[in-house]
């Protein structure tokens, strides 16, 4: 997952903390008080479509590798590839 996609992701954390990926290459998200809705779209492509419960947990999880790259073969869990960032 590269630098422009995880700042995206930061600024919808602000606005709601779960986000669904659907499968694509645009990232959406909505206020619980359905009053802000954000768009982006993003040079990486969504193999297909998952959801995240607490979206800042899963950007410190990104933020401890160097270009992360999220692994989806398992139907359950996702998995966080990456390099160690020393």
């Amino acid at each position: 997952m590269n630098n422009e996609t995880v700042d995206v992701l930061k600024n919808f954390s602000s606005i709601n903390q779960n986000i669904l990926f659907e499968e694509g290459n645009k990232l959406r998200t909505m206020s619980t008080m359905k009053n802000i809705l954000a768009e982006a779209e993003i040079s990486e492509h969504i193999p297909k479509e998952f959801g995240i419960y607490d979206l800042n947990e899963l950007l410190g999880v990104l933020s401890l590798s160097k270009n992360p790259d999220i692994n989806l073969d398992h139907e359950s869990y996702l998995k966080v590839n990456g390099k160690n960032s020393s």
